[in-house]
């Protein structure tokens, strides 16, 4: 295994890599997770006898639109499930033998704690809590995913914010083989 000290000095082209193999996992695995949410408001629609009104929604409209269309309760009871899947999706994957979502696994990326190892289930779950649900907030969302690519990129072993919280490092499967 490469030292922990050798990980942290990549070349810029090689941050730049990494950076951009970690932006396309966090879209992958978005788009992982997005799938059922679209499959449950469908299919609540439907049964509200709704589609129309579904099919009415679009991106940007207000949050006031949203709630008169789908209703205060799903759209409480969708975010919850919501978190509670993605949290479980997140810490699932990364504390499992392969250390990492379908979205990392694609990108030859994995979630070790600093001595490369597998991280525990609570450890995936600080990760999980000390920065994923920032994302899901509007507007802060944004700026939580610019500051968090930013410290990535500026830190000495490239660790996010929410990898430095939980102790931990997300890691290219070449740099340790």
């Amino acid at each position: 295994m490469a030292p922990i000290s050798k990980l942290g000095h990549r070349t810029k082209g090689r941050l730049l890599t990494y950076l951009g193999l970690r932006c396309l996992a966090v879209i992958l695995d978005f788009v992982v997770m997005a799938i059922p949410v679209a499959v449950v408001v469908s299919f609540y629609s439907v049964f509200r006898k709704m589609p129309v009104e579904f099919l009415k929604l679009h991106p940007g409209e207000s949050p006031a639109e949203v709630t008169e269309k789908l209703g205060a309760h799903f759209l409480y009871f969708l975010l919850a499930g919501y978190t509670l899947a993605n949290w479980l999706y997140f810490a699932i994957s990364e504390s499992s033998k392969l250390q990492a979502t379908p979205g990392k696994r694609l990108c030859g990326l994995f979630v070790a704690d600093y001595t490369h190892q597998r991280m525990t289930f609570g450890r995936a779950s600080a990760r999980y809590f000390s920065g994923r649900p920032w994302v899901h907030i509007p507007v802060i969302g944004w700026l939580y995913l610019i500051l968090d690519f930013a410290f990535a990129a500026i830190s000495t072993k490239n660790q996010s914010i929410h990898d430095r919280i939980a102790g931990c490092l997300v890691l290219r499967r070449e740099e340790i083989n």
